[in-house]
């Protein structure tokens, strides 16, 4: 009996023992899960401060450009022309003045309005075409509002 005695305390030590493998596996493992878990933390902040990095970095180049295409004497030159009204001597200002849109007419009062505002399409049409007609202006515009008035 006492040869089974000691078999049965050497197995129970060896479950111990396994049972203390079992438990120091179980800590290494876990430990290394916390370092793999935060490591992976890490690379996913670092990749995200990389593509900040590129992002700030490409804003930078394109705000260098700017800087570079403001420093040149073009830019000036053109804002002084056209904020300040400057020019080089010898050189003549001409001003192009288009066809005021609806908006700008109705704001202008009806004396001021221009002339060809009572002219038909057709002769509105003639007229961007052809150029002004050998008459007067004003006599075709008045002959148009003599209409005008006739048909009301």
């Amino acid at each position: 009996m006492p040869k089974r005695r000691q078999r049965i305390l050497d197995l129970l030590r060896m479950k111990r023992v396994l049972a203390a493998n079992l438990l120091l596996l179980a800590l290494v493992v876990w430990g290394f899960y916390g370092e793999y878990s935060r490591n992976r933390e890490l690379q996913e902040e670092i990749d995200a401060l990389d593509a900040r990095a590129a992002e700030v970095e490409r804003r930078n180049l394109e705000l260098e450009e700017l800087g570079r295409r403001f420093d040149s004497s073009e830019v000036f030159e053109r804002d002084a022309r056209l904020k300040l009204n400057l020019r080089k001597p010898g050189e003549e200002v001409v001003v192009i003045r288009g066809e005021m849109s609806a908006r700008e007419l109705s704001e202008v009062p009806e004396e001021g309005r221009p002339r060809q505002q009572g002219l038909s399409n057709l002769k509105k049409w003639l007229k961007r075409l052809l150029g002004p007609p050998d008459g007067d202006i004003r006599e075709d515009n008045e002959e148009d509002n003599n209409e005008e008035n006739n048909d009301e």
